[in-house]
């Protein structure tokens, strides 16, 4: 029997404070949009169950919390019966897809640089994942963690999150750059041949992380046609938009922890100074 509608508002134990409160910029991910349409899935009824609109995904100053985004990839995922929807979605993400960001690293003057202003500068972009970049015994390793708690369809997103940097990696250093492994924080699927064809490198399911493992050497390689003067113009710009932020929230204090703790270093400096705060604040 169907019951009536209740009067209390319904509770959503699995979207935490984080979830509801950080934000990914929509117009990066209209890829969404094209591989709903691969699948025969009309967009629109797909995006009103997340509480979204064709209009977010066009608006390149539009952005939408966690929690919507969770289901947006749960209810995509359904309807299309793809478990690697998000593998697709990261395949149509470059660096041009991370706005301020991007176009900053673009115009550094090696790929490390361009990978450390990524770094810095993300949090424009999305505020729930941070992206970080390690180096050790000659490997670096280029990862992407998501802090925002409270989201369940996290394969998805870390799925998207490699495809994507790879795409950037591959901008960055030219289409010859190959990774000496992907990795990917979710099981082995049944069949990988998905992952083998979008990724085109090793993948080591299971791991700890969501990213690329790839030679040191890359990382002084100098990004052609960069542009010193309009990587300090924009550099200007990006550090003013940061500067709108508020360091103290929760959420920009839990994603520097996390690139931190990444890193290996966690110090209260460390933490400090990638908040451009003083040790003591």
């Amino acid at each position: 029997m169907r019951k009536g509608p209740s009067t209390k508002t319904p509770s959503r134990p699995s979207a935490t404070a984080s979830a509801l409160t950080a934000r990914v910029n929509l117009h990066a991910l209209r890829g969404i949009l094209d591989v709903l349409d691969r699948f025969g899935v009309a967009a629109g009824p797909v995006l009103q169950a997340a509480s979204l609109t064709l209009a977010d995904f066009e608006d390149p100053e539009r952005s939408a919390t966690f929690e919507r985004l969770d289901r947006l990839f749960a209810i995509a995922v359904k309807q299309t019966g793809c478990g690697h929807f998000g593998l697709l979605v990261g395949t149509t993400i470059n660096l041009q897809s991370f706005g301020i960001a991007g176009r900053l690293a673009r115009n550094a003057p090696t790929v490390g640089a361009a990978l450390w202003d990524l770094t810095r500068y993300f949090v424009l972009h999305d505020s729930g994942g941070t992206i970080n970049v390690a180096v050790h015994d000659g490997a670096a390793t280029v990862t992407y963690g998501i802090h925002a708690t409270g989201f369940r369809n996290a394969d998805q997103v870390y799925d998207l999150a490699v495809a994507a940097l790879l795409n950037v990696m591959r901008q960055l250093c030219g289409p010859g750059m190959h990774p000496d492994a992907v990795l990917l924080p979710r099981s082995r699927p049944r069949d990988i041949r998905a992952y083998r064809e979008a990724l085109g490198a090793l993948l080591r399911f299971d791991s700890m992380q969501a990213g690329l493992a790839l030679p040191v050497r890359w990382l002084d390689r100098p990004i052609a046609d960069a542009d010193a003067l309009l990587h300090r113009l924009i550099e200007d710009r990006a550090t003013a938009a940061m500067a709108q932020l508020d360091p103290l929230l929760h959420n920009e204090v839990r994603r520097v922890l996390r690139g931190a703790l990444m890193a290996g270093d966690c110090s209260r400096a460390e933490v400090a100074r990638r908040l451009g705060l003083h040790p003591r604040t």
